[in-house]
């Protein structure tokens, strides 16, 4: 009775922080602090995301893309959130993302390199680089994700026109060439907001809240 008490209590201390920090995160506008892209940027290899239809309500909310490196493109996508397939745990890890990254938005990032400069606006990249965003060969449901780092050729990657599609293989937004989910319906993310900015950029657009 005494343990159950106490898990009890332990409950619903958690759902009182949860409750009253959330009340202070909130999502900022980008379209009101972020950085317009430029009419004159454009990226012939535009990425296509694909993700199980499972994971629907934490779609895409926009897409950021950084040129400041000389011959790469970083893409930082901002997902609605990120759930974990326990639910328990998803509360948990709710709150533990409220308090170190100020927000409940799943951001990741992964880049495009090229061989020269001008190839960003007027050719194709080179490969892919996944820094710690690589899926692997783990699916949706995969409880205990690993963050996997990988260079892909851009030649694996199945095109449409010049886009590629970038198949989003689990719960927390890793990325890869192949898709996982066979087995699950997929939708399609070929439209989004665009902005211009770093991951790093990202990151302060919430901590400046």
């Amino acid at each position: 009775m005494k343990k159950n008490f106490s898990a009890v209590i332990s409950f619903v201390l958690i759902l009182s922080i949860s409750i009253t920090f959330s009340g202070c995160v909130t999502s900022p506008d980008f379209e009101k602090t972020a950085e317009p892209v430029p009419q004159t940027f454009t990226v012939k290899a535009m990425p296509i995301f694909v993700l199980p239809q499972a994971d629907k309500k934490n779609g895409i909310k926009a897409v950021f893309f950084d040129n400041s490196n000389a011959d790469i493109l970083s893409v930082t996508v901002v997902f609605a959130d990120e759930d974990h397939p326990s639910v328990f745990k998803d509360f948990i890890y709710d709150i533990y993302r409220r308090f170190k990254y100020k927000r409940t938005e799943d951001v990741e990032t992964f880049e495009y390199h090229y061989i020269k400069q001008s190839d960003i606006k007027n050719g194709l990249p080179a490969e892919v680089v996944f820094p710690t965003t690589y899926s692997k060969n783990q699916t949706f449901f995969t409880k205990d994700v690993k963050h996997y780092s990988e260079t892909i050729n851009f030649s694996f990657f199945t095109l449409r026109g010049n886009r590629p599609l970038i198949f989003i293989n689990t719960w927390n937004h890793l990325f890869s060439e192949n898709n996982n989910n066979r087995n699950l319906k997929l939708q399609v993310i070929d439209k989004y907001p665009v902005f211009r900015g770093s991951r790093a950029g990202v990151e302060a657009l919430y901590r400046s809240r």
